[in-house]
């Protein structure tokens, strides 16, 4: 068995890396089964969970030229976002701008 542990720093962030890889037999054969673990402290949990949030604003932006071009009355002309009333409309701006909870 092989084994290796990796920390690394990222301001206050401390994330811990363990692999390991061990040999095993079957039938005559060898076959090597590879751990890994990962860890980090509570900063940069709160790390990631802001970055997951920015992520998800960009995801929404890059849906909405796509969505206000489908109320365009030449590039939407058989859009089914023709379909939706204007208080449908409403509540979808309100999700992207962040104001509907």
């Amino acid at each position: 068995m092989s084994k290796s542990t990796t920390v690394f720093y990222w301001f206050n962030a401390k994330l811990q890396m363990n692999y390991s890889v061990t040999t095993h037999w079957l039938a005559g054969r060898s076959f090597f089964r590879h751990t890994f673990t990962f860890s980090a402290n509570s900063d940069w949990v709160d790390e990631r969970e802001e970055d997951i949030k920015v992520i998800e604003r960009i995801r929404v932006q890059n849906f909405m030229l796509p969505f206000a071009m489908g109320g365009h009355n030449r590039l939407g002309a058989s859009s089914p976002i023709k379909a939706l009333n204007s208080d449908d409309l409403r509540l979808i701006g309100k999700h992207v701008n962040g104001t509907l909870y």
